[in-house]
């Protein structure tokens, strides 16, 4: 901080107030800052005593899986700032809860209408389709599988954090304390189950992504479901046109044999009346 005893020195060696406030570059004839704008300046701090020098506010690679934003600066005589960093265990497992409550929704969807009771002897709607009871099969198989991509020592079943596969397939939280548990000792014991590689999340996203995608088995079926339908309706107009047609035929036929009728039954009136005439007196 600077000022001027008597005189304007500042003012000549272009140091006034306005060029410190609005960053006047240096140029070969006044003075100024070097770097014109606080923005092509390096952030400078310190982490438990190191020095840091950064080109941006925004930190990403001093501490592992922690972005820092630095917001202002800080003066010598400012307490520092502690940064405490855990696991938001809570977070996880409404994360976990979740994604079960999802993956139940559409494993007892895929289960009601594929199902067949044996005693009422009825068949829902996706009974017969394969492409859907294999969808339901694959769903159920992938959850009680292992994992193979989790560090060493990890769980690599479900099972072993607390969650349960169901008769019907359908996952629920049985052992709330493993869960817990395994998010104290290491978060990645429940999240490499789940993201890893090979990770369950990861290998339930793929198999969707076959039915849900672009040309995928969705539209397969309902392409296919289309063209039978189509086809239905190409036979049932044809067939339709055919008993129209049918119909026509025995309507004139029936009109012809009536017209027939008719003329039988004035003929027998004729000769009734005749034979009346000859005979009727006699």
């Amino acid at each position: 901080s600077m000022s001027d005893q008597t005189g304007t020195v500042l003012n000549s060696i272009g140091l006034s107030a306005s060029v410190i406030a609005e960053r006047t570059a240096s140029t070969s004839t006044t003075a100024g800052f070097l770097y014109s704008s606080t923005t092509l300046l390096d952030s400078k701090f310190k982490v438990n005593g190191i020095d840091i020098t950064r080109g941006s506010n925004t930190v990403t690679d001093v501490l592992s899986g922690v972005t820092l934003e630095l917001k202002g600066v800080q003066l010598p005589t400012d307490a520092p700032v502690t940064l405490k960093i855990s696991t938001d265990k809570a977070k996880v497992k409404t994360t976990i809860e979740e994604f079960i409550k999802k993956y139940n929704e559409a494993l007892e969807y895929l289960n009601a209408k594929t199902s067949v009771d044996p005693e009422k002897k009825t068949r829902e709607i996706l009974a017969s389709d394969q492409v859907f009871k294999g969808l339901r099969m694959n769903m159920r198989s992938l959850m009680s599988s292992a994992v193979s991509t989790v560090q060493t020592g990890n769980p690599t079943l479900l099972s072993e954090i607390g969650i349960k596969v169901a008769s019907n397939g359908t996952l629920s939280i049985s052992d709330t304390a493993a869960l817990e548990s395994a998010l104290a000792s290491d978060v990645r014991k429940v999240s490499d189950l789940f993201n890893s590689s090979n990770g369950l999340a990861g290998r339930l996203n793929t198999l969707l992504e076959q039915f849900t995608s672009t040309g995928g088995q969705l539209d397969i079926a309902q392409d296919g479901t289309n063209t039978a339908l189509a086809n239905v309706k190409t036979a049932l107009t044809r067939t339709n046109a055919q008993i129209d047609s049918k119909v026509a035929f025995f309507r004139k036929q029936y009109e012809q044999l009536y017209n027939t009728m008719q003329k039988i039954s004035l003929q027998q009136q004729s000769i009734s009346s005749l034979t009346f005439s000859l005979y009727g007196y006699r």
